[in-house]
């Protein structure tokens, strides 16, 4: 479904990482509630994700952050997405 899925991190660094033709998502970094995460996404290349389970938008994103205060995401390279890079 997903190539990197964090749930309930802290202080987690996805880096330097390779994700591509995933199902639904690219890298995912979530909470089950709204909270301070402080994950770091940086330097990743992302292509041709999916949005195979569809939906609005919760699926098909290279990356996403959901609930997840504090994350920082840049220098990635986020190509060829069913919806949004970031």
């Amino acid at each position: 479904d997903a190539g990197i899925w964090s749930v309930d991190a802290g202080g987690l660094a996805i880096n330097a990482n390779a994700v591509s033709d995933c199902a639904n998502g690219g890298i995912l970094v979530h909470r089950r509630q709204i909270g301070e995460d402080s994950t770091l996404v940086s330097g990743n290349r992302i292509a041709r994700i999916g949005a195979r389970n569809g939906g609005t938008g919760q699926n098909g994103n290279g990356i996403n952050v959901f609930r997840a205060g504090g994350v920082l995401v840049s220098n990635n390279i986020v190509s060829d997405c069913a919806f949004s890079a970031i």
